[in-house]
């Protein structure tokens, strides 16, 4: 289950770059050729072209400036940034959490005794907790959904010996 996830995981931010940044380089440097060229015989043309490529350029770097966002979203970790687990752990705590995000008003990744935290709250599809759960319980943890399914919490335990 969580191989699956990350090669689909791997495969949508291949396509992000292939379809999104590598497209957005691919046109700015195809008007910038078309600026250069016009130079010398339409100045007025070639400005124009050049105005043109500073916008693909802005919006290139709005899309490589969202990147890191996308691939490892900002979840709220209270954890802080010394914290570290071992990569399979922080590999299903994130799919987990990516699983979820989308039907989540609220989403936090917490250390409480012990133990890795998700805690989500939100309208979640079966297909999402599904997901999620079988994330999790790739590394020992169990999806706990409380009545209703609006409530979501996923508890992982670490031992102090695998940081």
């Amino acid at each position: 289950m969580v191989f699956e996830a990350f090669d689909r995981e791997r495969l949508r931010i291949e396509g992000a770059l292939h379809d999104g940044v590598q497209q957005d380089l691919v046109g700015a440097s195809v008007a910038l050729q078309l600026a250069l060229q016009a130079l010398d015989t339409d100045p007025a043309a070639a400005r124009a072209l050049l105005e043109e490529l500073e916008r693909e350029v802005v919006q290139a770097l709005e899309r490589v400036r969202a990147l890191p966002h996308d691939i490892y979203p900002p979840l709220e970790l209270d954890a802080g940034p010394a914290a570290r687990y071992p990569l399979e752990l922080e590999a299903a705590v994130y799919l987990a959490g990516r699983a979820l995000r989308p039907g989540a008003t609220r989403l936090r990744i917490r250390e409480s005794d012990g133990a890795l935290r998700i805690e989500a709250t939100g309208a979640f599809g079966e297909a999402a907790l599904e997901e999620a759960r079988g994330c999790i319980a790739a590394v020992g943890g169990q999806l706990a959904v409380s009545a209703g399914g609006d409530e979501v919490t996923a508890s992982v335990s670490v031992s102090s010996s695998a940081r």
